[in-house]
């Protein structure tokens, strides 16, 4: 079940009430709730010192890493809009989301400020993981901020497979109704342990930290997103739930990988997963979720839970918690279908 409310900044309610329990758990460090809190208070004091104000949109450069979080984190207890950005683009690329996304700063890693100094934008920040923090006594304080469901939560770029990438833009309200609907056919538990096994600037990858969060469970980061590492922490830290496309979930199978007993759901989404992939992936006690969304329904709108993947591997599921399915068949541009949520 989802623990917090909507009513609230999450990470503020989650360390109030398990301020002990494990929040980010990486190979070598584990953050408590209010660990990660104070963590996420201290960059968005930071951020405000930085120039960034309530309602402006703040591109994120960053890598696979639990940092990555904080930032977000630290951007919403401004007030600010995260935008991440697929450190994969060009220069131009960025520079048409920069423009698309109307950012006003853009925070890069030290990793990546070398990669990427060529970028004609002047709002570049370099965020280092090991802030200092502030002991002023002009600290700004973040408990009383804003706080609305209907605030702009997010702008995430789709992938631009039907043309140049377009910015999705969702509120706190799409993201807590996306994790809701999961929670319906998934029974979310504050034990759960997630693994962070999709990009961040992806909307499947983005939901993994948003679900751990509303939850209560803990966010395990591997080391990066390589097939070593993460078959490393599924070894080590025996999440509960994880994510994966259907090339990973062919590899791990492949290389006669058996998860953990305390694997509970694996979803697999992210492009058409074939029926011969699901049936071996049952067969090799892989308890696989069959999942079909996109960055515009905020991940996941349907599912086909275990027990149903053998009896039809080919469906794309039933339509989970409050969500509608409308399908339309247009002479011009083919079958279709409208996603509506409540």
């Amino acid at each position: 079940m989802i623990k917090c409310g909507n009513n609230f900044h999450w990470l503020s309610e989650q360390s109030r009430l398990t301020p002990d329990a494990r929040a980010i758990i990486t190979r070598d460090k584990v953050l408590t709730y209010s660990e990660f809190h104070s963590d996420v208070i201290n960059l968005a004091d930071n951020l405000v010192r930085l120039g960034i104000k309530e309602k402006e949109h703040v591109g994120i450069l960053y890598g696979h890493s639990y940092f990555f979080t904080v930032i977000v984190n630290a951007i919403w207890f401004t007030g600010a809009v995260p935008a991440p950005i697929n450190t994969r683009c060009s220069i131009d690329e960025i520079e048409y989301q920069v423009q698309q996304a109307n950012l006003k700063q853009l925070l890069l890693s030290e990793e990546l400020s070398e990669h990427f100094s060529a970028l004609s934008f002047r709002g570049k920040n370099i965020i280092p993981e090991s802030l200092p923090g502030n002991h002023s006594e002009d600290k700004h304080d973040f408990h009383n901020s804003s706080f609305s469901p209907l605030n702009k939560a997010l702008i995430m770029f789709t992938s631009g497979s039907s043309g140049k990438p377009k910015a999705v833009v969702h509120n706190f309200n799409s993201l807590f109704e996306s994790v809701n609907n999961l929670d319906s056919f998934s029974g979310l538990q504050d034990r759960d342990v997630w693994l962070a096994s999709l990009p961040l600037y992806h909307i499947g990858g983005f939901m993994i930290p948003v679900r751990a969060l509303l939850s209560g469970g803990s966010l395990v980061f591997p080391d990066s997103l390589r097939h070593e590492d993460l078959t490393g922490a599924l070894k080590e830290k025996c999440p509960t739930h994880l994510s994966l496309v259907p090339t990973t979930l062919a590899r791990f199978i492949d290389d006669k990988f058996v998860p953990s007993r305390n694997l509970k759901q694996a979803f697999l989404g992210g492009g058409p997963a074939t029926s011969e992939l699901c049936i071996r992936a049952i067969d090799n006690y892989w308890p696989i979720v069959k999942v079909y969304g996109s960055t515009e329904t905020c991940s996941m709108v349907t599912a086909l839970l275990p027990e149903d993947v053998k009896l039809r591997p080919d469906s794309s599921g039933k339509v989970t918690g409050s969500n509608k399915i409308t399908i339309k068949d247009n002479s011009e541009t083919g079958a279709g279908f409208i996603v509506h949520g409540e």
